[in-house]
């Protein structure tokens, strides 16, 4: 059984899950998204093959928690970079880490590696984004996060009518199939029901404020300026068919980054993971490898 430990950092409370802590090798940093948790990373074997991993949490989502009175107006780009690089360097010392980021995980690792590259030496962005306008399911979260008292309301209620509900119910939920590009094929992968439990293991203590807070603090993300920066060797991978974060953020990571290497998966969509488990597997280790001997 994983058990989380906590971390108190600058009046946050921050979340590190080790998947693998007695494995050798380097030591491997897994954010995740928005609408995922620490628990996405359980079922992950890609990564714990390659070394010890530990899933971080981003600042806010349970098991992590804002401090009392914390608004939208602080939750900024150098906020996360400055709370997630305290974190890493509790967990890693001074060694430089292998940083992965999924969706908004992948956004906060652009946002370390401009500004706090001496704690990595290199990322994997998986479905990020530069700029934080969401399309699909959690684009509608987000659409009401930035909307009335009355939508801000319903979409509090959407979010705290997750709590309860099983494992089964939970991934009969439509924002899977509105989240994907091949649908049959998600439906079909043996990987979805452990991917989806090990969410599910943390949805009772889902934060609805924490989360509105994200939605509407993203809408008005843009770190398009901070790439440029970015030295460090990246792998950029995102579905051609993602309804979530549109495909271009991508090839605009990509382009932007000075030593990026780009990997669209044709016709997946935001769960590239479960869509495309072998060829995202496939291509992770063999830039894993090559990047090994480039910085050597």
């Amino acid at each position: 059984m994983h058990t989380h430990q906590t971390l108190y950092i600058a009046g946050h409370k921050l979340a590190v899950l080790p998947l693998n802590p007695e494995a050798s090798g380097e030591t491997i940093i897994l954010l995740h998204g928005f609408s995922h948790s620490i628990g996405g990373w359980l079922s992950d074997t890609t990564f714990r093959s390659l070394g010890r991993c530990y899933a971080l949490s981003l600042p806010g989502h349970y098991p992590a928690a804002f401090p009392p009175g914390f608004t939208r107006q602080q939750l900024t780009t150098e906020l996360i970079a400055e709370l997630l690089a305290k974190a890493i360097e509790r967990i890693a010392g001074d060694e430089p880490v292998t940083l992965v980021g999924f969706s908004t995980g992948g956004y906060a690792a652009l946002a370390l590696a401009a500004l706090y590259p001496q704690r990595i030496k290199r990322v994997i962005c998986v479905a990020g984004f530069a700029q934080g306008r969401w399309g699909g399911p959690v684009g509608a979260w987000q659409r009401l996060a930035g909307g009335s008292l009355i939508q801000r309301t319903r979409l509090w209620l959407q979010l705290q009518l997750l709590k309860p509900i099983s494992l089964n119910m939970f991934i009969r939920l439509p924002i899977w199939q509105q989240s994907v590009g091949d649908s049959p094929n998600i439906k079909a992968n043996p990987l979805l029901k452990p991917y989806a439990a090990g969410l599910h293991r943390y949805i009772r203590g889902v934060r609805p404020g924490a989360l509105i807070q994200y939605c509407q603090a993203m809408a008005a993300i843009d770190i398009t300026a901070l790439l440029p920066a970015i030295r460090l060797p990246m792998l950029v991978m995102f579905g051609s068919r993602d309804p979530v974060v549109p495909p271009e953020q991508g090839r605009l990571i990509a382009n932007t980054v000075q030593n990026a290497t780009l990997a669209e998966l044709v016709g997946a969509g935001h769960l590239v993971m479960l869509e495309r488990p072998s060829e995202y597997s496939q291509i992770i280790h063999s830039w894993m490898k090559e990047s090994r001997r480039d910085l050597l």
